[in-house]
Parts: structure tokens; C-alpha cells; sequence
């Protein structure tokens, strides 16, 4: 069974859409996968130095992963803290020395000259906030041309979502693997640039969710909709040309990585909150059936549709090369 199932998780990750498109675009999302897995095995055993340390890596090489300081306080995990602030700052340190501080002066200066925030490739909730309220550089089609307040709603749904998670990781406090997997999940929508290829770090977050669901009196209806989400979520739809002209297409198919992300995350919280426990006789069936199901549906649709995008449509938005190239910064 251990042989299987680990098969069976290593075929999906490599055929999740996502990952296809991390390795054609050169992007680190392999080495990074590596480490949350690596530091989420460390946080379930407690060796709290050690995944510290890993995200302090992690930070270095993308920023959103500071939110994890959030779920090391919110569980009195100092240690954990700790050690991610000490790697992180040590790390950081490195670039000063070899560049001078000028390397980081041109970091926020090619930040400040983003302007792709809108893209559909961009699940998060400030990429979803461009494309309904308008982004500062009018690049993209929006149902209200309102650049101006984007940024204020994004910090005030940013504020409050870190006061939730606060609260959400302190009643979580004994089920590190769900508060691991909850904050992954935050960390892609509240990230500024949530690409879609990072989804493949909601392995994690799916596999965690099986075994809830598993011993859940509501599993088909959870499994279900968590199937569909997976489904979805490897469609290729926002890897094609969208016709930015038509708003409802624009801001339905052309935002279903964000809405497939967001419903995942509801169904994350109404699984947090859920009592209705079955006996643990079926759990085991149950979960060798949903690896089969899961493995077989996510393959077969990745390779098969990933293909064809691959071979045959054209990019949703062109990209050149100082944006490419910043992806790996950012």
C-alpha cells in the first residue's frame, strides 16, 4: 500500500497541469514543492529548528512564504519562528554582500513596475481585485475602472485574513497537518502574484482533505466537489487567448483558477468545522478508492489536455522577457 500510494502521489504532482507549465516556463516550483514538503513532514514531528529553517530557505527564494510566521505564532511554535527569522535574515544578507544593497534598490524598482497583476494565470485575490476594480496601469479590461482603491481593498482583506488565520491556526493547534495545509492555501490567495504554477503545492492541502473526508458521514458529497475541483483546476482554459473584450467570459472562464482556489478554501473551513465523524472500519477502503479515482482522473486530463494546449494555443497574455525573467526574483 505504502508503495502505491507513494506511485500515486508522485504521478499526480508530475501530471498536474501546473507542474507541466512550471517546468515549460523554467520555474523553481519543483525545488520549492520540495521544501514545504520537507518542512511540512518536519512541523507534524516537531522538529520545529528544522522547518524553520527550511522556510527561512523557502523565503529567500519567494516571499510569500513568510505568511508561515503567522502559524508559528498563532501555535507558540518560538522555536519554528525563530529558526525561519534567523535563516531568512542570514540568507538575505548574502546578496548585500556579493552586490552591495543596490541588488535589493532594483528589486523594488521592478517590483513597482508590474503590471501583469490582472493576468488570468494569477489565482489570488489582488489578481482578482485588477481584473473587477481595474489595475494602475490599465493594461486589462475591468468591469469598474477603479485603479485607485484596488490596492486599499487588497490590504484590508489581507489585514483581516491574517486575523483569521490567527484565530482558525489556534483552534488547529494539535492538527498541525490541517493548519499546514490551511495557511498553503492562504498563501496562494493572498499572495500578490499567486501563479499557476504554485497550485501543485495544494498537494499537500488535497491529500490532508482525503483523509478528513474520509472519515466524514458527508464524504461523497465532499469528495465530490473536492473532485471536481481537481478536475477543474487542470483545464487549460486560462493558458489559452481569452477574448478580453467580452467581460463575462473575461471574469468566468477567464477566472477559474481564482474561483477553483477560493472553493477549495471554503471547503477547507466547512471540513475545520465539520463533527460528522464515521467509524473508522471504511477509512482505509475509502482512501485507497479516492487515490485510484483522484490518480486516474488528474493523469488522464493532464496529459491528454495539457497536450493539446501545449501544441496548438497560444499564451493568454504575451510576456516578455524582463517579465519573465522577474518571475524567478519574485
Amino acid at each position: 500500500n505504502k508503495k502505491f500510494i507513494f506511485c500515486s502521489i508522485t504521478l499526480l504532482y508530475f501530471g498536474f497541469i501546473g507542474t507541466i507549465y512550471s517546468f515549460s516556463f523554467g520555474e523553481v516550483s519543483l525545488l520549492l514543492n520540495l521544501l514545504l514538503v520537507m518542512s511540512f513532514l518536519c512541523y507534524q514531528k516537531k522538529y520545529d529548528v528544522t522547518c524553520g529553517g527550511l522556510l527561512g530557505l523557502a523565503i529567500n527564494i519567494k516571499l510569500f512564504f513568510g505568511i508561515f510566521i503567522f502559524l508559528f505564532l498563532a501555535q507558540k511554535r518560538y522555536s519554528a519562528f525563530t529558526s525561519l527569522v534567523i535563516t531568512a535574515g542570514i540568507l538575505s544578507l548574502i546578496p548585500i554582500i556579493i552586490y552591495n544593497l543596490d541588488i535589493y534598490l532594483s528589486y523594488l524598482k521592478a517590483l513597482s513596475e508590474v503590471d501583469w497583476y490582472a493576468i488570468n494565470l494569477n489565482a489570488s485575490y489582488f489578481g482578482m481585485l485588477n481584473r473587477i476594480l481595474g489595475d494602475a496601469h490599465n493594461r486589462f479590461h475591468s468591469i469598474w475602472h477603479l485603479p485607485q482603491i484596488t490596492k486599499g481593498v487588497y490590504y484590508l482583506l489581507f489585514a483581516g485574513y491574517i486575523l483569521m488565520m490567527l484565530k482558525i491556526c489556534r483552534k488547529l493547534q494539535d492538527d498541525a497537518a490541517t493548519s499546514y495545509s490551511f495557511i498553503i492555501t492562504c498563501m496562494l490567495l493572498l499572495s500578490p502574484l499567486g501563479w499557476y504554477y504554485y497550485f501543485p503545492f495544494l498537494l499537500i492541502g488535497f491529500i490532508v482533505s482525503f483523509e478528513k473526508i474520509s472519515t466524514n458521514k458527508n464524504y461523497l458529497l465532499y469528495f465530490f466537489c473536492l473532485m471536481s475541483i481537481l478536475l477543474v483546476i487542470n483545464m487549460p482554459y486560462g493558458m489559452q487567448k481569452l477574448d478580453t473584450t467580452n467581460l463575462l467570459f473575461q471574469f468566468t472562464v477567464g477566472s477559474y483558477l481564482f474561483v477553483s482556489l477560493f472553493v477549495f478554501h471554503i471547503l477547507q473551513l466547512l471540513l475545520i468545522d465539520s463533527k460528522n465523524k464515521l467509524n473508522t472500519s471504511s477509512t482505509q477502503l475509502l482512501s485507497n478508492n479516492m487515490l485510484i479515482l483522484v490518480f486516474s482522473a488528474i493523469f488522464l486530463t493532464s496529459t491528454s489536455i495539457g497536450l493539446i494546449r501545449f501544441t496548438k494555443a497560444q499564451p493568454s497574455v504575451t510576456i516578455s522577457v524582463a517579465e519573465k525573467d522577474f518571475h524567478y526574483f519574485y
